[in-house]
């Protein structure tokens, strides 16, 4: 049951991982279509 729990644990802290990558990859899409906005602008 203890393994169990680990393996839980482990899987939970994966994920906040894969999250945490996820959203900064949304952040650097964002901030190149911003600077992609800014050129067309200039």
């Amino acid at each position: 049951v203890i393994l169990e729990v680990a393996n839980v644990a482990e899987i939970v802290e994966v994920a906040e991982v894969v999250k945490v990558v996820e959203v900064t990859k949304v952040v650097k899409v964002v901030e190149a279509v911003k600077v992609v906005e800014i050129v067309e602008n200039i």
